[in-house]
Formats: structure tokens, sequence, C-alpha cells
């Protein structure tokens, strides 16, 4: 496969997670706050398992000390307020090899896997 075809495949699989969001434009920002976020602390578009140490952050259960500084309360409230509006959560998926759009009640269930492989 091409990176263009990819590429193509990465769009397609995005865009059809996205129609799970209850706010299509909420869904899009929660997900470029996200990946500020990376770049910002470490300076990489989705740190590796981002989705769960933002998660964490949001949730109070994880230091916002994180890379390059400290994640502000802000950027916090933002990411909380976005996932609300969306209805859902990005994360990263090997399958397609890109971050994908989840219901909040599929991303609960996700975490609570990470949580508990992780312990």
């Amino acid at each position: 496969m091409t990176s263009a075809e990819h590429l193509e495949l990465v769009k397609q699989a995005q865009a059809k997670s996205i129609t799970y969001a209850k706010n299509e434009s909420a869904a899009q920002e929660l997900r470029t706050a996200m990946s500020s976020i990376s770049e910002r602390y470490y300076c990489a578009g989705w740190l590796l398992c981002l989705e769960y140490t933002l998660w964490g952050m949001a949730q109070g259960t994880v230091s916002r000390e994180w890379g390059l500084g400290t994640v502000g309360e802000a950027e916090i409230a933002e990411i909380k307020q976005l996932s609300e509006a969306a209805g859902g959560w990005w994360a990263w998926s090997d399958i397609v090899d890109a971050e994908l759009f989840l219901p909040l009640a599929e991303w609960y269930n996700v975490y609570q896997a990470y949580v508990d492989e992780d312990i």
C-alpha cells in the first residue's frame, strides 16, 4: 500500500468515526486541542498513550506535570468541555495507525481496560 492510499484510508476511518459524535465540530476541535497539547509539552503530534494521560488529567487522577511543563487548567477545562459537547473522546487506533473518535460509552470501556491492564 502506498502512503497516499494509507492516508486515504485514515481519512475515511476518521470521517466514519466522527459520525458518532453528538457535535462533529466539537469533536474536531477536541482532536485539535489534544494534539496541540501533545505538541506543546512533548513536541509530538500524538504522543503514545496521549488519550489516557489527558483523560486522567481531565478526571483529576493524573498529574498535570507533563513533559516540558504543566498542562494548564484552562487547557484541561477546554478538552473536558469539548468532550462533553462531542459526546466522546479521541483514541489512537493501531489498526488504522491514527486517532479515531469514540463515543463516551465505548471510550469508558477502552479506558477501563487500559487501567486494568496497567495495574
